[in-house]
């Protein structure tokens, strides 16, 4: 079980490193202040991984897949009203941490705020489709294995 979990914890790892590289790029190219794109990328990438995972390993499992439309939609509702809120916060903190409490100090790309925090949750849509079409390709190789023991047995049965 470890052995075939290595594989995906690996991706995942990777994932994670590249949408850090690219957020500090993103960030910090414009202004050639990557040090300060590092640490809004470090605050912020907590949040984004928090809702993917909620929303890709507890939402659509147990209420998406379950047919329970309405109280998905609650709960996703509630996933995306609190991750906007955490990415105001680190934009507030990136304010009074790194702009001294000067809006003309903070990095290009946060100054518009509906801006970032579309980028933020472009990175949670990437991930959960990511995540998604696994757990879906997942599925269909554990189905067609299924089916090919089925008619095994069946021809082992009609053999007999």
């Amino acid at each position: 079980m470890i052995a075939r979990r290595t594989p995906y914890v690996l991706i995942q790892i990777i994932f994670w490193i590249l949408l850090l590289l690219f957020s500090i790029y993103y960030l910090g190219h414009e202004e050639q202040r990557y040090a300060e794109g590092v640490i809004i990328s470090l605050l912020y990438l907590p949040v984004v991984a928090a809702a993917a995972y909620f929303i890709s390993r507890y939402l659509i499992p147990r209420y998406l897949l379950q047919e329970k439309f309405v109280i998905f939609s609650l709960y996703l509702l509630y996933t995306f009203i609190g991750s906007v809120y955490a990415s105001l916060m680190v934009i507030i903190t990136s304010l009074i941490g790194l702009a001294n409490f000067d809006y003309g100090n903070l990095l290009t790309p946060i100054r518009n705020i509906t801006s970032f925090i579309g980028i933020v949750h472009f990175f949670i849509i990437l991930f959960v489709a990511i995540s998604v079409t696994e757990q879906w390709h997942s599925m269909q190789r554990k189905y067609l294995m299924a089916l090919q023991e089925k008619s095994q047995a069946e021809f082992r049965f009609l053999k007999t």
